[in-house]
């Protein structure tokens, strides 16, 4: 279940790039109801107890669908926007005096300790992350409102996570001329790594 969860999620930005240059947005809009009710689904098959995240989503997801009825294209524009300028406020946020940095939190994670390098180092993409997600909010914004629907759909859809993977790429290149034998891992042992890390955990700590 967890499986298919994490396909029908990678495969949103494709169904929602074609439902919308083919007009069909009403197929995306079943689509994203039914992959926000997937958590909620996974929780109750797995027979666990449903967490509070779970029964948001579920709850969210019968909240777009209403929504979604009069307003699809506006409610499709505005989940970009939103998520990057959530993003943005959760690494800013992490970057305030007292705070760990997020991407320190996911150093710490992944490696036991942290030489003085890898903290000063970690701090400093995580100030590289959150104008990432800044420059991300500010144009799916501006062609969300300022561009044609095909032109914003090919952005965030399709350029806008081609850039998420170049960053993670170039910054695991800077992060190895900076900590050279530090980083004795591999790119791909690295993405691992990241996937194996309980993110509801992570950003628990303080």
């Amino acid at each position: 279940m967890a499986r298919l969860t994490c396909a029908v999620v990678l495969a949103y930005p494709l169904v929602l790039h074609v439902c919308v240059s083919t007009q069909r947005l009403s197929v995306a809009s079943y689509y994203l109801a039914g992959m926000l009710l997937l958590p909620l689904v996974n929780g109750m098959v797995s027979q666990r107890r449903v967490s509070v995240f779970e029964v948001a989503s579920g709850a969210f997801s019968v909240i777009l669908l209403t929504a979604l009825n009069s307003h699809e294209l506006l409610v499709f524009k505005l989940l970009p926007v939103t998520a990057h300028v959530v993003l943005f406020g959760l690494f800013a946020v992490s970057l305030q005096q007292g705070a760990t940095p997020v991407i320190t939190r996911l150093a710490a994670a992944m490696r036991s300790e942290l030489s003085t390098e890898e903290v000063v180092y970690t701090r400093g993409v995580t100030i590289a992350w959150t104008a990432f997600f800044l420059v991300m909010a500010i144009l799916s914004g501006g062609l969300a409102f300022f561009s044609s629907d095909t032109t914003w759909s090919w952005f965030v859809n399709v350029i806008s996570y081609a850039l998420v993977a170049l960053f993670f790429v170039l910054e695991f290149r800077v992060r190895q001329l900076i900590l050279g034998n530090r980083v004795d891992y591999g790119f791909v042992d690295f993405l691992l790594q990241l996937m194996r890390i309980d993110v509801h955990k992570l950003f628990r700590r303080r």
